[in-house]
């Protein structure tokens, strides 16, 4: 058995995080109340349909841009953590003010010091539970907890 925990503990891991439904549906409903409020305020007919305008064609331009993010997230004993976010993985330092829960988890680091472009600029992550399997899910808590949030 402790053979076994060892093997998990020095495993890698790979994850590809897919779009998440619920944060689909919170951000809809969220221009969904917004457009509610344009349309119900005292404002004149020809501001408020400036506002519906705006926030219709703000909403496609975030529905756009959030279909060609997809996320890679690797840890090896090798390299560390790595973060890709369309193909080229880039090391991260992950940071102690990480967030985990059991649906959602902020992810705070930092890229590598030897990453191009991006020189200890603190970043963050949401990743929701159902953007992984659930046990993809599990697994990626269970290495930040082992390597990272002590």
């Amino acid at each position: 058995m402790n053979k076994n925990h060892e093997h998990r503990k020095n495993s890698p891991l790979l994850l590809a995080f897919k779009a998440s439904g619920s944060l689909k549906r919170l951000v809809f409903f969220m221009y969904l109340l917004a457009l509610l409020a344009a349309l119900l305020n005292s404002l004149a007919v020809f501001i408020k349909i400036s506002l519906v305008i705006g926030l219709v064609a703000y909403y496609r331009w975030v529905v756009h841009q959030s279909k060609g993010v997809n996320y890679q997230i690797k840890y090896s004993d090798e390299s560390g953590w790595e973060l890709a976010e369309a193909s080229e993985f880039m090391g991260i330092d992950i940071l102690q003010s990480t967030v985990i829960t059991t649906q959602l988890l902020f992810l705070h680091f930092n890229f590598v010091s030897n990453t191009p472009l991006r020189l200890y600029n603190k970043h963050a992550l949401l990743i929701l539970s159902d953007q992984l399997t659930p046990e993809d899910y599990c697994s990626l808590i269970v290495k930040l907890k082992m390597t990272v949030i002590k």
